[in-house]
């Protein structure tokens, strides 16, 4: 007892040993929280000192969510004798028992199921995210984090390592998500696909250009469901451009929404490595016919990510002319320097690595071939970093494309590592020679 109210009175009186807390990275980080809130980017708020600004004056008495690994609300809920302790709406509270007291008893700051099929707690409507994890205990080095929120219908919006967000989730489009588009033809030798709709007729994840920066998407979250290590979604992405927007040609839909369905499932890759799994199903809806592109997934990443390196996963070996924001990229295909402007990005046949200058964060991923009829290629855009600001809206961006004859359903099996360059090289060499 003496202990709690100890405790208390220095909530009350002691705030600026308080306030050098608040951002500490077990409860703070500044890019997850502006894209967890997009309302505060609405509102203009791009930059780290944005971020720390409204969450140390507004953020933290509105229970909102900084980091994926912990959130004030789920944790009062989580445990009762926090709760009956300190008041179940006592946000500022939460997070300074957790910094004292919960992280170092080994108390986890979320919720690790749930779902919204009977008999489960529903878990992201209640609190718009639902986070899995490789961790089983105390965090280590090795701990990481996944997270899929209600807002972008499922799609994955945070990787967090090591104080560090992976993922840039500005829009409905970004994200870690799955989107394709129907075309006219596909060019295997020159890696041409055509279409006459552009990226109007491009059913997309998240949800559509129209959702913007914003709570609600025009996807459909049918369904979820997960544990601690893994989740599952059934999805309807909307179109990337709503059906009433001008695309120079008529469009063959009506409606905002594709028809088509999306069924995930992510999972924590077992062993050493930082490894996440997507076991992904495409169904096409009904009068959907010819070539398909798909992006099995496409990552856009946080701006600092801007050094790319292509590697070969069968060997482990580097290209031998690294892809980076100091040089022009070498594509060994024709259409790619045509495909993204100003030579910052292309089309290739290896897995593409994107890192920080210091190789001390890296991002990769790497399909695993499992259909003979389609022809699998990966994309990358890199940021300029001396022309582009580093803040919320910009990105870098990974791509695992897949190019089909024809639509119908369609499988996908990706892994995604992230750590080091060294630990990502590894993680995708061994995915790709074992993908358990």
């Amino acid at each position: 007892m003496f202990k709690k109210w100890l405790f208390m009175l220095l909530i009350l009186l002691s705030t600026a040993s308080y306030a050098t807390n608040i951002y500490d990275p077990k409860v703070f980080n500044w890019r997850f929280y502006l894209d967890a809130n997009p309302d505060l980017m609405a509102k203009g708020l791009l930059t780290e000192a944005d971020a720390q600004t409204h969450w140390s004056v507004n953020g933290i008495n509105e229970g909102r969510q900084a980091v994926a690994s912990f959130h004030s609300k789920q944790y009062l809920d989580k445990y009762a004798d926090v709760a009956a302790a300190y008041g179940s709406k006592n946000y500022a509270a939460a997070i300074s028992h957790y910094l004292q007291y919960g992280y170092n008893e080994g108390r986890i700051g979320y919720f690790q199921q749930g779902g919204n099929t009977p008999g489960q707690a529903n878990t992201i409507v209640t609190y718009g995210q639902l986070t899995i994890s490789n961790r089983s205990g105390p965090e280590t080095a090795n701990t990481f984090y996944v997270s899929a929120s209600e807002i972008v219908a499922g799609a994955i919006d945070s990787i967090y390592w090591n104080n560090k967000e992976f993922i840039n989730s500005h829009d409905h489009g970004r994200q870690l998500q799955y989107a394709w588009q129907y075309g006219t033809s596909f060019n295997n030798s020159t890696y041409a696909f055509t279409t006459q709709y552009g990226e109007c007729f491009n059913p997309t994840e998240a949800g559509s250009a129209a959702d913007s920066t914003g709570w609600a998407t025009s996807s459909i979250l049918n369904s979820y469901s997960y544990n601690s290590t893994s989740f599952t979604t059934n999805d309807n992405p909307a179109y990337w451009i709503a059906p009433n927007s001008p695309c120079g040609v008529p469009l063959p839909y009506t409606s905002p929404t594709s028809g088509d369905t999306l069924i995930k499932n992510v999972s924590i890759a077992s062993g050493p490595y930082k490894l996440i799994r997507l076991n992904t199903t495409v169904t096409s809806g009904p009068g959907k016919l010819g070539p398909t592109a798909y992006e099995a997934p496409t990552i856009y990443i946080a701006s600092d990510l801007n050094e790319m390196h292509s590697f070969d996963p069968s060997s482990g070996a580097l290209d031998p002319i690294a892809i980076s924001t100091t040089q022009n990229p070498t594509c060994n295909n024709p259409a790619g320097n045509t495909l993204w402007p100003n030579l910052k990005g292309c089309v290739i046949d290896w897995p593409v690595i994107a890192t920080t200058s210091d190789r001390t964060y890296a991002i990769g991923l790497v399909a695993i071939p499992n259909n003979s009829n389609n022809t699998y290629k990966y994309g990358f855009f890199y940021v300029d970093s001396q022309t582009m600001p580093i803040n919320a809206e910009s990105s870098a961006k990974l791509s695992a494309y897949v190019y089909s004859p024809w639509t119908g359903t369609q499988q996908f099996l990706t892994y995604v590592a992230v750590g080091t360059f060294t630990d990502v090289q590894q993680a995708l060499m061994h995915a790709y020679q074992q993908h358990p």
